[in-house]
């Protein structure tokens, strides 16, 4: 069953990022380098070296483990998102793959939520 979620939230979180760019021109001013901090342990989520399903590579995903096709899949739609946010600071987003809540009848696909928030502050 853990490795039914991880998919269905890679594919909703890669979905909605093609989704918005699709309804959102890119923006010539915007351009962000957004990288994703890999805080798995060994052996799970992004650090999954098991091997990837035969068709899994077919969206174009070189992966060689299921952790490394993980991990790009972030990467991707995170480069998506810098197409449309300004920022001049490199943006550092901690992931992990971790096992959410699922039964017949309802999942929790995704969880986020910031570390920190800074705004007004004076450049040196």
């Amino acid at each position: 069953m853990r490795r039914r979620i991880n998919r269905k939230t890679i594919g909703l979180f890669m979905f909605l990022a093609l989704f918005s760019l699709s309804l959102t021109p890119q923006l010539s001013w915007a351009e962000a380098v957004i990288n994703v901090v890999n805080s798995d342990g060994p052996g799970e989520g992004f650090n999954d070296v098991s091997a990837p399903d035969a068709d899994s590579a077919n969206g174009g995903n070189d992966g060689a483990t299921l952790g490394e096709q993980r991990l790009k899949a972030f990467q991707y739609a995170a480069d998506i998102w810098g197409k449309l946010v300004d920022s001049a600071v490199p943006i550092e987003i901690d992931a992990q793959m971790d096992e959410l809540m699922c039964s017949d009848t309802s999942a929790v696909l995704g969880a986020a939520g910031p570390w920190s928030v800074h705004r007004d502050f004076t450049h040196p």
